[in-house]
C-alpha cells in the first residue's frame, strides 16, 4: 500500500447487507487505497468496531441482526465510540445514494450523493 512518509493508511469499516452495493462502493474506495473491512449485518458490525480501529464507518441503514440506528446508538451511548459515521439511507432516482453523515457530536447532515463522492465523504473526515 502507498501513503505519505508516516502516513497511515485510512481504514474504512463497510456494514452492507447487499454484497452487490459492497462491491460497488468497495471498487470506489479501493482505488483511494483504503483499507477496507466488511460486515453484512448489525451484530458482526459491532463486533469489528469494537475490535478495531476505524477512520469512518460507511453503514446501511436496513441491515439484519441489528439495523444501523440501533449499531450507532450501541457505538455511541454503550462502546463510547466516535468514529465517524457515514449511514447509506437509500437509493434515489438518479441512481445516487442517500447518505446521513452522523459526526461523533450531535446531528447530521443528509444529502443525495452518488457512489464515486464516498471518496469526497470520507477525506473530509
Amino acid at each position: 500500500m502507498i501513503t505519505a512518509l508516516g502516513a497511515q493508511p485510512v481504514r474504512v469499516l463497510i456494514v452492507e447487507d447487499n454484497r452487490d452495493i459492497c462491491g460497488n462502493i468497495a471498487t470506489y474506495l479501493e482505488k483511494h487505497n483504503y483499507v477496507l473491512d466488511f460486515a453484512y449485518d448489525g451484530i458482526s458490525a459491532m463486533h469489528l468496531a469494537l475490535s478495531n480501529k476505524y477512520d469512518v464507518i460507511v453503514l446501511d441503514l436496513m441491515l439484519p441482526r441489528m439495523d444501523g440506528l440501533s449499531f450507532c446508538h450501541r457505538l455511541r451511548a454503550d462502546a463510547d465510540v466516535e468514529t465517524p459515521v457515514l449511514m447509506l439511507t437509500a437509493r434515489d432516482a438518479a441512481g445516487g445514494i442517500t447518505t446521513k453523515r452522523i459526526w461523533p457530536g450531535p446531528g447530521y447532515r443528509s444529502t443525495a450523493v452518488r457512489a464515486q463522492w464516498l471518496v469526497v465523504f470520507i477525506a473530509r473526515r
